[in-house]
């Protein structure tokens, strides 16, 4: 079974952390399964345990229908059928323990009791948000800011903001893009 980090679906975005759930999949970092999607090696960004992985999908994938193997001591998985998909934006779900999405400047969760107010930013992860100039690496740390080349734009009640920053996370795990935007001066 495949999940995108937010929702299972098989559609995914070439450079996207993905989760596969299986079984026998290894022990530790040093030994655990390999994942190919089409031809190309997938790398494994974390082992969870011995039925969960996170891993990659290589940035330069090509689009359209593929495959997914997971192959472990000479078994190899039945191909599980995919589509790769140029966009498939989704804002990561519950970044603080609370349940929050997003937080401010200060890394605190947005919640009733810590409102996002009018003219702050307000900052949250997305996967799925495309191509990024610089191009994404596959399996590397952002160092640098790498804006998505694709415009994206964020709903603050029924008002259209257009982000301050949307690209790969800076220090975060491979695949991972961060939105910034200020709330609007007269939202609710």
């Amino acid at each position: 079974m495949l999940f995108r980090s937010a929702a299972a679906t098989a559609n995914l975005t070439p450079g996207m952390p993905i989760q596969v759930v299986g079984a026998g999949f290894g022990n530790s970092s040093t030994d655990s399964a390999t994942v190919m999607i089409g031809t190309e090696a997938a790398p494994v960004l974390t082992l969870i345990n011995s039925t969960n992985l996170i891993v990659q999908v290589p940035v330069d994938a090509t689009l359209g229908p593929s495959t997914l193997t997971v192959s472990y001591k000479g078994q190899v998985s039945t191909p599980f059928s995919i589509k790769l998909v140029a966009l498939a934006p989704e804002i990561e779900p519950f970044q603080a323990p609370n349940g929050s999405s997003f937080y401010d400047a200060s890394g605190n969760a947005i919640t009733s009791a810590h409102p996002a107010l009018p003219n702050t930013e307000v900052f949250c992860l997305a996967i799925g948000l495309g191509t990024t100039n610089p191009p994404q690496v596959t399996n590397t740390v952002a160092t640098a800011q790498a804006g998505a080349t694709q415009q994206v734009q964020v709903m603050v009640g029924n008002k259209m903001v257009q982000p301050d920053y949307a690209g790969l996370f800076v220090g975060g795990t491979p695949g991972f893009y961060q939105v910034s935007f200020k709330v609007p001066a007269d939202a609710a």
